[in-house]
């Protein structure tokens, strides 16, 4: 099984990018960062040979980031 994550840049930039949309309050931005933080821990604490099995994908550029998730999605779909 094959995994992929997608992460922001930085917690900065994500921060600035939910500000930016404008749909969450201080709050939900607040419990969205501390989610995406435990769950980016959950991951440092996986074992390597698990680890191997995650493709990340970082989300600088939308439409780069789209292009990398369809490549893995064609590479390891079984037709």
């Amino acid at each position: 099984l094959r995994t992929i994550r997608i992460n922001p840049p930085s917690y900065d930039i994500l921060i600035q990018r939910l500000k930016g949309r404008g749909d969450d309050t201080p709050e939900q931005i607040e419990r969205r960062i501390l989610t995406i933080k435990k769950a980016q821990r959950i991951v440092d604490e996986l074992p390597e040979e698990i680890r191997r099995e995650i493709h990340f994908v970082v989300n600088d550029d939308l439409d780069t980031a789209v292009r990398e998730v369809q490549a893995f999605v064609d590479d390891h779909s079984s037709v």
